[in-house]
This record gives structure tokens, sequence and C-alpha cells, in this order.
């Protein structure tokens, strides 16, 4: 069984507090939130995150996509976990331990039109 850090103690380092929203098209209403890739270069094994909107509904549940990912040699990415991050309920993620580092890129729903997102890592 696997034993995650506490949600309150510990020592968490913000890695992202950022608001993001969709671009207006004109009279139609909105696009989409494009995809974000966090720059930081990440170690840790377990990172905290929550989302949230101000525009959302009472019924939506899920708030984005998470993908940790791996740097290639021909300048892209490999997605090596996918985690659905639930809305306004911060969650503990546990991801793989990758050596070299990491990168995560978010992935908003398209229904969304804006969004809060704080993530930290745990530093022990």
């Amino acid at each position: 069984m696997t034993v995650y850090p506490d949600f309150l103690a510990g020592n968490w380092a913000g890695v992202l507090d950022a608001d993001y929203e969709a671009e207006t098209i004109g009279s139609f209403g909105y696009g989409i939130i494009q995809p974000v890739i966090v720059p930081s270069l990440l170690v840790a094994e377990y990172v905290r995150v929550s989302v949230a909107t101000r525009l959302g509904k009472q019924t939506w549940i899920r708030g984005l996509r998470l993908y940790q990912t791996v740097d290639t040699v021909f300048g892209n990415f490999d997605i090596i976990s996918e985690h659905v991050i639930s809305l306004g309920k911060p969650e503990i993620i546990q991801l793989i331990n990758y050596p070299d580092g990491y990168r995560l890129r978010l992935e908003f729903f398209r229904w969304f039109k804006d969004c809060q997102v704080s993530i930290k890592s745990f530093t022990g």
C-alpha cells in the first residue's frame, strides 16, 4: 500500500500558480484553452494539484488532464503517465520516478472558459 505525504504538512515547493482563459472568437463565443507545458523540470515523486474555475457549472467533475512527459532527442516529448484531475478537489498524484526529470503537460477540457491551476511538488 502506498503511503502519500501529508497534504498540509511537509515541504511543498510551488511549481505553478496560473490562471488561463479561452480566447473569444468574434460573436461565436469562446475557443479552447490551449495546452500548457509547465516550464519547470521536476524530479519529485509526488505533486499536489488543484484546479478551479469561476465560470464553470456545478455539475462539472473533471478539471484537466495532467500528463507526465519526458523530452526526446527529436525535440518532442513522450507521455509516461496520465491523470485526470478533479475540479475543486485538490489531489496528491504519485508520478513515475524518472531520474533525468520530467515535465508536466496540462490539457483543459473544451468546455472550460477559464481555469485556475496550482501545482506544488513534494520536497520532503
